[in-house]
């Protein structure tokens, strides 16, 4: 690999960072194509060479996300060899992804409403498949736990990105142990 091919690199990662968090802080139609090359230090034109127009950059940001959640998703699977071990990690990393963003609920639900709708379609075009493949991981590792649960791996999945992304916004480690002993504690008395 060349010096030439890892500044190329360096520069899109620098330009999808300084757009996560232009995003989650204006939202959709508050950021310009400038803000984010000034904001990466870059030329507007460097963006472009990257990226064709704004809803390609968003949609690449998003993509990103989902990509570094079921990266760090699989390492906290590996890793984990307990339900609380498994649901403070997870719960853990929802919190630390949360504030990496730079977001808080009220932001979230703005910038989803904020979005154009051709934009909308073509994240759930995109996105979906991946996030039912980490709803399942984490139903399946929770299921590896409770195998007698009534629930399946894919609801198990759902309640726990549901509680653990509203957890993410709390940043408090009482919330985060009152769910994670709630959560167990619902599993191990349904397994009786």
């Amino acid at each position: 690999m060349t010096d030439q091919s890892v500044s190329k690199s360096e520069k899109k990662e620098l330009i999808l960072e300084k757009a996560v968090r232009l995003f989650s802080k204006k939202g959709f139609f508050k950021v310009k194509i400038d803000d984010v090359a000034k904001a990466a230090n870059v030329a507007k034109g460097t963006v472009y060479l990257y990226f064709k127009n704004k809803d390609e950059l968003f949609i690449t940001v998003v993509v990103e996300m989902v990509k570094s959640f079921e990266k760090s998703l699989t390492q906290i699977i590996d890793k984990t060899n307990t339900p609380e071990d498994f649901l403070d990690q997870l719960l853990k990393f929802y919190t630390s992804f949360v504030s990496s963003i730079g977001m808080d609920r009220r932001m979230l639900d703005e910038r989803r409403r904020d979005l154009p709708l051709k934009t909308k379609r073509l994240i759930r075009k995109v996105v979906p498949e991946k996030l039912e493949e980490i709803r399942l991981a984490i139903g399946e590792k929770l299921k590896s736990f409770f195998p007698d649960s009534e629930y399946n791996e894919r609801d198990l999945g759902q309640i726990v990105i549901s509680t653990g992304i509203v957890s993410g916004f709390f940043e408090s480690k009482t919330y985060i142990e009152t769910l994670k002993r709630f959560i167990i504690n619902a599993l191990k008395k349904e397994e009786k």
